[in-house]
């Protein structure tokens, strides 16, 4: 009888324990629309607040996701980019303001709602605080809420592998420089890349942004720490222009949110 009684304590303590650190409300799907008028999903976003976007932003919140999200779609795609909240029941329409310069490890973007139509529902939404820790700590838990292709709103737990990346993880690591990043056992799949990552406060300390397996077969998944998102609000050499026309054609910077064929990188998540 004792036995079963702490059989039965373990699993409710272990189910406390699995309990998410948020509820998904604030995490939605990012979405381009093509020629034809059709929605396609591109990779997770959420609502974001700090109070240091306040300098470069003039407001508090944004939508968050992955710089890579968007780097082959035509320079005009801001008009075509949408988020939605409610599994694709309703849109809102989007204007990228900072993106993130990928080739250096910041590949994150933020976004904010184009036109007052879209204001009453965002507004709606919860944010999650993003965090500025300068260090995670091994074995650390966190958790994500991401929208892979086809799949729905899914939850994954995981911890932290290593809390800062100290050496190139590939041969080609001037194609994608993870060094510095966040390393983490999470699981992951396409359209999932721009979840937010979260610590058991709550708080964003984390961007997916792509996985690799090794040769070992364990699957290692990166984040770009939070940290990244205000060092390049406060330095424009951080990111790349937002405006393709005016992209200077000399400037090394153009060719650098273009896909690389890099083996065994999954960039697409």
């Amino acid at each position: 009888m004792r036995k079963s009684i702490l059989m039965l304590a373990l699993a409710l303590m272990g189910s406390t324990l699995a309990k998410p650190f948020v509820q998904p409300d604030g995490v939605g799907a990012l979405y381009f629309r093509d020629e034809g008028g059709s929605m396609l999903t591109l990779c997770t976003v959420s609502k974001v607040s700090s109070e240091r976007f306040q300098t470069k932003l003039n407001r508090s919140d944004a939508l968050l996701t992955a710089s890579h999200c968007t780097i082959d779609l035509p320079y005009n795609s801001p008009s075509f980019t949408f988020a939605s909240f409610d599994d694709g029941l309703s849109f809102i329409r989007l204007k990228q303001v900072v993106r993130g310069d990928l080739a250096i490890g910041y590949d994150f973007a933020l976004w904010l709602p184009a036109d007052e139509k879209g204001y009453v529902p965002y507004n709606a939404i919860k944010s999650y605080k993003i965090s500025d820790r300068k260090l995670l700590d091994f074995g650390e838990d966190i958790d994500s809420w991401g929208q892979p292709s086809g799949l729905g709103l899914t939850y994954t737990k995981g911890i932290v592998a290593q809390p800062v990346v100290d050496r190139p993880i590939i041969d080609q690591a001037q194609a994608i420089d993870w060094v510095g990043m966040i390393s983490a056992d999470l699981h992951c799949t396409g359209g999932c890349s721009g979840s937010s990552v979260f610590d058991n406060k709550g708080e964003v300390i984390g961007i997916l942004v792509g996985s690799l397996f090794d040769g070992t077969g364990f699957k290692h998944t990166y984040l770009v720490p939070t940290p990244r998102v205000f060092e390049a609000l406060e330095n424009d050499a951080l990111t790349i222009p937002i405006d393709r026309k005016k992209d200077d054609p000399k400037d090394s910077k153009k060719t650098t949110g273009e896909k690389k064929d890099v083996k065994e990188i999954k960039i697409g998540q």
